[in-house]
């Protein structure tokens, strides 16, 4: 551009010199003259060269300035579109999210009912594993009562280990919730408990008069009404026997030693 400036200011420079100092007086080009219309010329050819070169680089700027604007555009173009996608993902998203909070909701709901459920599982198996212990206690009582005999409507159940009195009471209670020493209330029920007794054998029964000397009573608190003491008895030898005791031979009572032992009939009130 600096170039075509100069060639410019050169060719105005010669357009303004005199023509005397280019055509002689008869009218006939100098050699000067010619010389310089030479180099005006080739000037001028130089000129038209440099603006043609100027030309396409013109036309190539313009070229790559409109090729800029398409690219600008297009990007702007793959921008929205980018924009665009970006909104769709995002919308997307907040639709998982929205769809996600209600199976959790859901997934919630449904661990509550499970939780309700093993709860009453739980219920149920506590009290099916009640009723399995019952069920248990009750064929070990049925297996225990089918070695006792019954009278009118308790059960009886001669126990052949030496126990204390005290001992033999609490191992009664453990049979049973109703278990206690046996209790006479009738001849016919003391001839019953007569013969659960092996041969020779001498047991306690349930009477005692420990509260009261010689006010006696039954275990269990029934009242006493009746009684079938050997002859004598009860003496309250040396002044310790306070324990009733069944002979065997005769079926009669005594006052006995609550210690050492003896062995023992059990009974059972249904």
């Amino acid at each position: 551009m600096a170039k075509i400036i100069l060639l410019a200011t050169l060719l105005i420079a010669v357009c303004h010199t005199g023509q005397t100092q280019i055509v002689s007086s008869s009218g006939q080009w100098s050699k000067d003259g010619t010389q310089l219309l030479s180099q005006i010329q080739s000037h001028l050819l130089q000129l038209q060269t440099i603006v043609s070169d100027h030309g396409h680089l013109f036309m190539d700027i313009q070229k790559k300035i409109n090729n800029l604007s398409e690219t600008d555009k297009h990007l702007s173009r793959n921008l929205t579109d980018q924009e665009q996608a970006m909104l769709k993902d995002i919308q997307h998203l907040q639709r998982q999210m929205v769809s996600s909070h209600a199976k959790m909701t859901n997934v919630t709901i449904t661990l509550k009912d499970l939780s309700s459920a093993v709860s009453r599982m739980q219920k149920y198996t506590d009290q099916q594993n009640m009723f399995n212990l019952l069920l248990t206690d009750r064929i070990n009582l049925l297996t225990k009562l089918a070695l006792y005999s019954q009278y009118q409507t308790s059960y009886y159940y001669y126990v052949s280990s030496t126990l204390s009195w005290d001992d033999a009471a609490n191992y009664c209670k453990k049979i049973h919730p109703q278990g206690h020493l046996a209790t006479i209330q009738s001849q016919g029920e003391n001839d019953f408990i007569a013969k659960l007794l092996p041969y020779g054998a001498t047991s306690f029964l349930g009477g005692h008069d420990r509260v009261q000397e010689n006010k006696w009573q039954w275990e269990n608190g029934e009242t006493f009404n009746y009684t079938n003491w050997s002859p004598g008895e009860p003496n309250n030898g040396a002044s310790r026997e306070h324990c009733i005791i069944m002979y065997q031979n005769n079926k009669q009572w005594n006052d006995a030693y609550c210690t050492p032992g003896n062995s023992f009939v059990c009974e059972i009130d249904s």
